[in-house]
């Protein structure tokens, strides 16, 4: 359940506690300062990583806009490039910035945050917000929901209006999981039973007979 709010899962854009705890723990070390000063430099580095993975994805959409249109032309060129570009972009998101902070130390962290405008900010902040409700949008695409959709209604009513915990949400979905199971499997055998009755064959009664 831990992991479900420290990873981007869905499109969700969460602190880069991974690159936060990579330098935190290099300047503690190397300072001498302690656990204390390496958990403060974390903090500002995790905000402003977040900010680079939510550019990186902007630059990555508009790779993969150019490779369908590449798809389409047949270009192979064209495919592999745009292809390396989103990895270089997606790398140098965090690359560069580790790469600056190892070599200029924790000012450079601090000040780059402090220059960045607040439009800015609050522009990624912005799309940072809407890309989970994007990317769970995109995952129902995917899934058979016009069939499920019942199980979907009742799962947003028990988390947004019962409030009910997330333990809960997930033993209420094992329980329509058995029954949809139970369902499925049960469904095979009652259309064989009705497709020999109806094309006149002989039931199971019948045999014995």
């Amino acid at each position: 359940l831990m992991g479900l709010g420290i990873q981007a899962y869905g499109g969700a854009s969460v602190l880069d506690y991974m690159t936060a705890s990579i330098v935190g723990t290099a300047f503690a070390v190397i300072s001498g300062k302690g656990v204390e000063f390496g958990i403060g430099l974390a903090v500002p580095v995790a905000l402003l990583m977040i900010q680079l993975d939510i550019l990186a994805r902007f630059f990555n959409v508009f790779f993969q806009k150019r490779i369908d249109s590449a798809v389409e032309e047949m270009n192979i060129s064209k495919i592999k490039f745009y292809h390396f570009m989103g990895i270089f972009s997606w790398g140098l998101s965090r690359g560069l910035p580790i790469f600056i902070v190892f070599c200029f130390g924790e000012n450079i962290v601090k000040l780059i945050s402090d220059i960045i405008p607040s439009w800015l900010t609050g522009g990624l902040s912005i799309a940072g917000g809407m890309l989970p409700a994007v990317g769970i949008a995109i995952l129902l695409r995917y899934l058979p929901i016009k069939n499920y959709v019942g199980y979907l209604i009742i799962g947003f009513v028990a988390v947004a209006y019962l409030s009910v915990p997330m333990f809960g949400v997930t033993l209420l979905g094992f329980a329509m999981a058995i029954i949809q199971y139970k369902k499925m499997t049960t469904m095979p055998v009652t259309l064989s039973s009705e497709n020999n009755v109806s094309a006149g064959g002989i039931d199971d009664d019948e045999y014995e007979d």
